[in-house]
């Protein structure tokens, strides 16, 4: 189905698992890295993880990989990526409000995300 004026094109697939209560949206960090709460990427929240060490993430390395070294070596990296992820004043974006407004009832909504922000409650 086609949204008049635009191009966008939902399958029909997608609208009948809407409208059956059987969507379930994937949610990752792109979401919350918009304005206005600008959060990091997980490249970057490891980035500013290991700011202020010795060690610093390798082009191809995985960033939960490049975590756990920061945390072996003695970095409190869940303090770190919460002060990162848990700002004071954080709003959701858009998307975040589009998302969820696609669902009538506040019981239909079926998200699941990744992320440690608390921006979908």
């Amino acid at each position: 189905m086609r949204i008049a004026d635009t191009e966008i094109d939902f399958p029909d697939g997608l609208l009948a698992a809407l409208r059956d209560g059987r969507l379930v949206v994937f949610a990752g960090a792109g979401v919350s890295m918009g304005a206005p709460a600008h959060l990091p990427s997980f490249r970057e929240l490891a980035h500013r993880v290991a700011d202020g060490t010795t060690l610093s993430i390798g082009d191809a390395e995985a960033e939960d990989r490049f975590l756990g070294q920061l945390k072996e070596s003695g970095t409190e990296v869940h303090s770190l990526a919460a002060q990162q992820l848990q700002r004071d004043g954080l709003q959701p974006a858009e998307l975040h409000r589009s998302l969820l407004r696609l669902y009538a009832k506040v019981e239909d909504v079926r998200i699941v995300t990744t992320n440690f922000d608390r921006l979908f409650e």
